[in-house]
């Protein structure tokens, strides 16, 4: 007859298991919590800021007497991007 003790796993692998999952859980709100917090910066010298990646314009051109046409490179996907929107007053 098998005694119950040998099915049972040992408490110390239990409670590395649920120190594992903490760690793994805290492990994901840190990121969570940083991903918003990059997401929701404003560069303090741009209104004006890429609307996929929240970076500021390296240039821009003017569409019409009210719209500017911004402009940065994204060095993860190696292309431009561009977005429309009120121009900046000059400092």
């Amino acid at each position: 007859m098998k005694s119950k003790s040998k099915l049972r796993p040992p408490e110390r692998a239990i409670s590395t298991h649920r120190i594992l999952l903490v760690l793994f859980a805290l492990l994901v709100v840190l990121i969570v919590a940083r991903a918003f917090k990059k997401k929701h910066e404003h560069p303090a010298e741009h209104v004006n800021v890429c609307p996929l990646d929240r970076e500021p314009p390296q240039w821009s051109k003017r569409i019409d007497a009210q719209t500017c046409e911004y402009f940065h490179f994204s060095d993860v996907e190696r292309h431009t991007h561009s977005w429309a929107a009120p121009c900046e007053q000059s400092k």
